[in-house]
């Protein structure tokens, strides 16, 4: 049976409870989306595969991870809307760690 999708909204509400959970600033933390997770993650960003805190979702569509995006940085998230490409389906986020991650 395939997996059932998440809501964009249920998605949101999650992350932002994580990171209020966190009791960090949301200015600590930074989401964008990709089309390659792995090299934005930890080659672009510089973000510890083994103990950075991050979370990554993958949508059917462009339009939804970008929305997910979008809410996130209107909450206070760092990061540049409209980043990644016409590929770019999944969405990121990640808490910045001074003299380690980019940003």
């Amino acid at each position: 049976m395939p997996r059932q999708p998440i809501p964009l909204t249920t998605l949101c509400d999650a992350w932002i409870m994580r990171i209020e959970e966190s009791q960090a600033e949301p200015t600590e933390w930074y989401a964008g989306v990709t089309s390659h997770v792995n090299a934005r993650l930890f080659e672009v960003h510089n973000v510890p595969k083994d103990t950075g805190i991050y979370y990554v979702h993958e949508f059917q569509t462009e339009q939804e991870a970008r929305e997910v995006e979008k809410r996130l940085l209107n909450w206070g998230c760092d990061g540049h809307e409209g980043d990644g490409d016409a590929d770019s389906k999944s969405v990121y986020m990640y808490f910045k760690i001074a003299g380690v991650t980019d940003p």
